[in-house]
C-alpha cells in the first residue's frame, strides 16, 4: 500500500490474495508468505526478493521456478547477510550473468558520518560491516570464517607443513 500511495494510485486487491494489488493496467502485485510449500505454481513476469539474504533457500528454489515459463526477470534486493545461502552464492558467483549494484551507507547523503560512528559502537564491527558496508560476514554458529575455509582448499596457498605428512620428522 505504501508504493501505491507514493504513486498516487488507489489500492484495489485482486480478491484472492490478502497482500495484493491490481494496478490500472490490470497487472497484479502479490505479496507471498515466506514458506516454500505454499508458494509453488505461480507464474511471474517479475519476481522480487526483498532482503534476499534472509530468505530461506527452499523458498528461493520454489519461487525461481515461477520464471521458467515467462522468461521473467528476477531482482534480489538486500543488505549483505551471512556468508552462506543462495544470496551470498548469487552475489559472488561470477559465472551468473547478474547486473550487481552495491551502495554502502557511507555513500548515502541522508546518513551522517556521526550516525554511522554511533551505529558502529552500538552494533560492533561485524554487524556494522554487514548492515552498513554491504559485507558478508560470519554470523550465528559459524565458528570458522568462510575465507579461512576457502583458503584451506586453495592449492595456491602454501600449507604450514609444506606438503610433508604431519608426522614427518627430519632426522
Amino acid at each position: 500500500t505504501h508504493l501505491l500511495r507514493t504513486l498516487g494510485l488507489p489500492h484495489r486487491r485482486d480478491g484472492i490474495h490478502q497482500f495484493s494489488a491490481v494496478l490500472p493496467n490490470q497487472a497484479r502485485l502479490i505479496g507471498l508468505p515466506g514458506v516454500a510449500n505454499t508458494n509453488r505454481g505461480y507464474p511471474a513476469d517479475l519476481l522480487i526478493f526483498e532482503e534476499a539474504a534472509y530468505v530461506p533457500d527452499p523458498l528461493w528454489t520454489a519461487l525461481t521456478a515461477s520464471l521458467a515459463a515467462t522468461q521473467g526477470r528476477l531482482w534480489l534486493i538486500s543488505s549483505a547477510g551471512a556468508q552462506s545461502g543462495f544470496f551470498h552464492q548469487q552475489w559472488n558467483e561470477s559465472r551468473i550473468p547478474w547486473t550487481r549494484f552495491k551502495v554502502t551507507a557511507t555513500e548515502c547523503p541522508r546518513i551522517s558520518p556521526e550516525s554511522l560512528a554511533e551505529q558502529r559502537l552500538f552494533l560492533g564491527e561485524a554487524d556494522f560491516n554487514r548492515e552498513f558496508l554491504c559485507e558478508f560476514t560470519s554470523a550465528g554458529p559459524q565458528v570458522i570464517p568462510l575465507e579461512f575455509l576457502n583458503r584451506a582448499f586453495d592449492n595456491s596457498v602454501p600449507s604450514f607443513n609444506q606438503g610433508k605428512p604431519i608426522w614427518y620428522e627430519n632426522r
